[in-house]
């Protein structure tokens, strides 16, 4: 069966270069990404318990390895470093008159595998560091989790993620 489809293979790309056609190469791979971002993100409550708030961030990955297992014309593979910080209040949150900035950054490695131009999921690892003025919400949490990047048009996707650290949706733009 494998034999039949490379045959196949063969006789196609044989039959296009005879007509004169080419294929198109793959565009370079974008090395920049920014990341706009509204999620739920991890901390504490008072009573020390997981919890989720919402927020807002900004992200900045730089894609430094591409090919890396997959290099293929309709597939290929990519590691990138990923830094970012996030924004958030949280109102009453042991007295009635709190009113308590956290600021999460997150650094994280991310490894993808782009198929085709228009759909790419990843899976990332890193550490999540909470900066506020409340010990028990200034805290380092594992960053570890799954989502993708589905591009709308050349250079601007939709990205959604989901782990340990928040779970978000947001634009990306890429160059």
């Amino acid at each position: 069966m494998i034999f039949r489809l490379t045959l196949l293979c063969l006789a196609f790309t044989s039959i296009a270069a005879m007509a004169g056609t080419r294929r198109e190469a793959l565009p370079e791979p974008v090395r920049h990404q920014f990341s706009l971002e509204y999620g739920l993100l991890n901390n504490a409550d008072p009573a020390n318990q997981t919890t989720s708030y919402a927020g807002m961030g900004l992200r900045y990955a730089y894609v430094f390895a591409t090919g890396l297992a997959l290099a293929g014309e309709s597939c290929h593979d990519e590691l990138a470093a990923e830094a970012g910080a996030f924004y958030y209040t949280i109102s009453g949150f042991q007295n009635p008159s709190d009113q308590i900035t956290v600021v999460p950054a997150i650094i994280t490695a991310r490894y993808g595998v782009a198929f085709g131009e228009y759909f790419t999921p990843f899976v990332y690892a890193g550490v999540m560091k909470n900066f506020s003025n409340r010990d028990i919400l200034s805290r380092i949490r594992p960053a570890l989790g799954a989502g993708a990047f589905i591009n709308v048009v050349r250079n601007f996707a939709v990205r959604a993620e989901i782990g340990t650290d928040l779970f978000a949706a947001g634009l990306v733009g890429q160059f």
